[in-house]
């Protein structure tokens, strides 16, 4: 693009040469201070164009730069943070499996003394089963107590009977004793 634009330029610049080297052997100050000026301006055209499209280059190259520079940085600072996040995902993957772990060991606990909590309930009613059992044969023996109790009463009040009436009969027979004792 610099290179075609400025070769025009140049040719006319080369024309432009021998036109002004045959005005110049005119010898007229005017048109050889024209010519030269316009022979400079040409120059610096012809110099300015290629100049100014490097120029343009350059910014754009600048700003293409800047343009990278940004995008590299963002990439960089997604990169870092897709990298963290994924630290955090596998962290949390790990105590979510350690978490998931206590859980179902503490299922198995709870289905454990759900099992136990069972046998104690059967054993509790087992055991209010045997205490009424228990109750009664207390209440039973309570009254066989009593009974044998009363029965001590009664037989020691035969026996005191007996006595009495034994020391009564032997009286009798005492008296009976002496009575026929005497008599003979």
């Amino acid at each position: 693009m610099n290179a075609g634009s400025a070769s025009p330029v140049i040719d006319s610049v080369t024309n432009a040469v021998p036109a002004a080297a045959s005005v110049a052997s005119s010898q007229d100050p005017l048109i050889l201070s024209i010519t030269f000026v316009a022979a400079v301006v040409i120059g610096l055209v012809a110099i300015a164009k290629p100049l100014m499209g490097l120029y343009r280059e350059y910014k754009k190259t600048g700003t293409e730069g800047a343009k990278s520079e940004a995008e590299v940085f963002l990439f960089t600072q997604l990169q870092q943070q897709i990298e963290n996040n994924t630290k955090a995902i596998e962290r949390l993957q790990g105590e979510r499996d350690k978490w998931f772990e206590k859980a179902t060991s503490l299922e198995r606990e709870i289905e454990r003394l759900r099992v136990f909590e069972m046998m104690v309930t059967s054993m509790k009613g087992r055991l209010d089963e045997k205490d009424l059992i228990i109750e009664a044969r207390d209440t039973e023996i309570r009254q066989l107590t009593r009974g044998i109790l009363d029965m001590k009463d009664r037989i020691h009040a035969l026996e005191l009977r007996l006595l009495q009436d034994e020391k009564r009969l032997c009286e009798h027979c005492e008296r009976d004793k002496n009575a026929t004792s005497v008599t003979s």
